[in-house]
């Protein structure tokens, strides 16, 4: 047989199941969208699925008008003292804004509160609405927590540190938390709504326990950086061009990608 002609047939055959496969693709995708558009219209969908949002500046505004009236200022303090200063970050300059918007949606009403010698100031107050709006919030599923320390990054790296940085550096956060469990333990809990109490016992209980290890694990890794084989590694550096070492907690599945 001609070899022009088989390699024609074969170019045709491949043609004809190429275009067979191309619309059974199209077929499947096509059905796929429609399930899954089914599915989102399904009040299971609508009762089960996860929505996961971080806390913006508007929820923590009416968070704090929750307590009670209070100024743009007064809200600016509340937003840079504890307990909210420590569970969550806010720009200071999208607080107005916020507001703003929260007093057009009506969900706080403003009224202007006369001062001696001093400008106007604006008060708000949280609406019915706003206490909906609110609740509604929390009721959302929490977005992860998200946790960075410079401190521990920096231990992370501490075979390139002299032992004597890095017993400085370990002590100086254990007198940080000591002193913070010692703030925290003279606090008025009389008044604290039971979720201010939790939450006040879980940021002991994590402080705590991070005095705790540093204590303990201390001496260890202080002996580990002085031991001699240490000093060979601190003076490792990558040469240019190098790839760099792989991460051991890659490896082991710690680290997500």
């Amino acid at each position: 047989m001609n070899r022009s002609i088989t390699d024609d047939r074969l170019r045709l055959c491949r043609a004809a199941n190429g275009e067979k496969y191309t619309k059974l693709i199209r077929s499947l995708s096509y059905s796929l969208i429609y399930i899954i558009s089914i599915y989102i219209k399904s009040p299971y969908y609508r009762q089960n699925k996860r929505v996961v949002k971080a806390m913006d500046t508007k929820a923590l505004c009416l968070a704090v008008l929750s307590r009670g009236e209070a100024s743009g200022y007064e809200i600016k303090k509340s937003l840079e003292s504890i307990p909210i200063s420590a569970l969550q970050e806010v720009s200071f300059g999208s607080i107005y804004p916020a507001l703003n918007k929260l007093t057009e949606e009506e969900c706080v009403v403003c009224r202007q509160e006369t001062q001696t010698k001093r400008p106007d100031k604006k008060v708000y107050a949280l609406t019915d609405l706003g206490m909906t709006r609110l609740i509604e919030r929390l009721e959302q599923e929490p977005a992860p927590d998200r946790f960075r320390s410079d401190f521990l990054f920096t231990l992370s790296f501490a075979h390139f540190l002299e032992p004597s940085l890095v017993r400085r550096l370990i002590d100086d956060r254990i007198a940080f938390y000591e002193t913070r469990i010692q703030e925290m333990e003279g606090c008025d809990l009389t008044s604290a709504t039971p979720g201010g109490r939790f939450v006040h016992g879980f940021g002991h209980a994590v402080y705590q326990g991070a005095l705790t290890y540093l204590r303990q694990q201390r001496a260890e890794l202080l002996a580990a950086l002085s031991d001699p084989a240490h000093n060979k590694t601190q003076s490792i550096r990558p040469a240019s061009g190098m790839k760099p070492t792989a991460s051991p907690y890659k490896e082991s599945g710690q680290l997500g990608n």
